[in-house]
């Protein structure tokens, strides 16, 4: 394939998953920047909200900053879920 025809590619490419190098942006595909609710879930399985974010990322770590906060980081037994936020 000649250049023109990979530098082709990659914009297609770029435009349909999100990867665009020009907008000064982090580069990550476009479901990153999808909003979630995260809930953390106590070791007797009490449910407490802990806010909003945007990306799977930054709810894992909203979670585990949270649980090493309160000193239960070491627990196994603490848990955490990421529901998306529906737009609309």
């Amino acid at each position: 394939m000649s250049a023109c025809g990979l530098i082709v590619f990659y914009l297609i490419f770029a435009v349909f998953w999100g990867v665009w190098p020009f907008n000064g942006v982090d580069i990550r595909p476009m479901q990153h920047s999808q909003g979630y609710d995260v809930y953390f879930y106590h070791p007797d399985e009490r449910e407490e909200y802990l806010g909003g974010v945007k990306g799977l990322d930054a709810c894992a770590g909203k979670a585990y900053l949270w649980a090493k906060d309160k000193g239960i980081i070491d627990s196994s037994k603490w848990k955490y879920k990421c529901k998306p936020k529906i737009n609309g």
